[in-house]
């Protein structure tokens, strides 16, 4: 989970997905991402990255890195529970409330971070999230160690069990959740088409516009912890058509996130993404499953 995803890049005939979420079932399977970055990026291997997506039937169970490994774990009823990188000791857990996403929690290990995502609808339409950054009481982390027994492996839970607990003890002096900033969304048809940033009053709104062709990442949750959905596209999981356009306003100036397409049919296999003011390209070349 060590970079900051494309999300925001689900025919003509049938738009497959589900209506619960926390199952992903595209018609068409992304089996190879390889991601192309701008010279001297720094980033991967002569500026380029591949990950493998692995599938069990209609259930993605594994996407291989460059130098990581996530794993996909579903409940009896097929919804998404969790997602593991035991290579860099990052977890996150899903909760539901009917067919909808309610709560989604982050686990960094390694930093000892925690991060709530909390999930509110007009609807069936997402509006807003919440962000807050738990601080642990005894009460709350008793209540997080039931959790974590009830779901993960007993050697892992003890691990993140005794990680929570140095947690608690280097904030002993913080109680309950400190909120940290909210997303709130409004929609055009099936595609999110305004999100306000709302952080202690100050607020940052981006518009989008999309293309006609198939998303093949809606309804994929994937939530980053070192992103914290710092791009601006990382929320944008539940749309059916790809995002052309972002545009925001920074210092009173509109500046616009541009996105282009090669398409297979209704099926985007190549995104490019170009920020304002740079001719540097961000290229995604998708393959799919036979």
């Amino acid at each position: 989970m060590k970079k900051v995803v494309l999300l925001a890049v689900a025919a003509m005939f049938v738009f497959v997905g589900c209506k619960k979420d926390g199952i992903y079932n595209p018609k068409k399977k992304i089996s190879k991402i390889t991601y192309i970055y701008p010279t001297y990026s720094g980033i991967g291997d002569n500026d380029t990255t591949t990950e493998v997506w692995k599938w069990d039937k209609n259930k993605l169970k594994q996407i291989v890195h460059y130098s990581w490994v996530e794993n996909f774990v579903y409940d009896k009823n097929g919804r998404l529970l969790r997602i593991e990188n035991i290579d860099y000791d990052e977890y996150i857990w899903f909760e539901y409330e009917g067919n909808k996403l309610k709560k989604a929690s982050m686990y960094d290990g390694g930093t000892m971070e925690t991060t709530e995502f909390d999930f509110e609808y007009n609807g069936k339409k997402l509006s807003k999230i919440t962000v807050s950054y738990p601080r642990y009481d005894t009460d709350v982390k008793k209540e997080q160690n039931q959790l974590l027994s009830a779901i993960f492996e007993p050697a892992i839970a003890q691990i993140m069990e005794d990680n929570m607990a140095r947690i608690a003890e280097s904030q002993s002096t913080h109680k309950g959740k400190v909120a940290g900033y909210t997303v709130s969304f409004e929609w055009s048809g099936k595609n999110i088409s305004k999100m306000i940033y709302d952080e202690d009053g100050e607020t940052t709104t981006y518009e989008l516009t999309y293309d006609d062709k198939i998303n093949p990442f809606n309804g994929f949750l994937e939530l980053y912890i070192e992103a914290s959905f710092g791009d601006e596209s990382d929320y944008i999981y539940k749309n059916k058509n790809n995002i052309k356009t972002i545009t925001g306003m920074e210092r009173n100036k509109p500046y616009i996130i541009n996105f282009d397409y090669e398409y297979d049919g209704n099926w985007p296999v190549q995104i490019t993404k170009i920020y304002p003011g740079s001719s540097e390209k961000y290229i995604s070349q998708i393959e799919y499953r036979k």
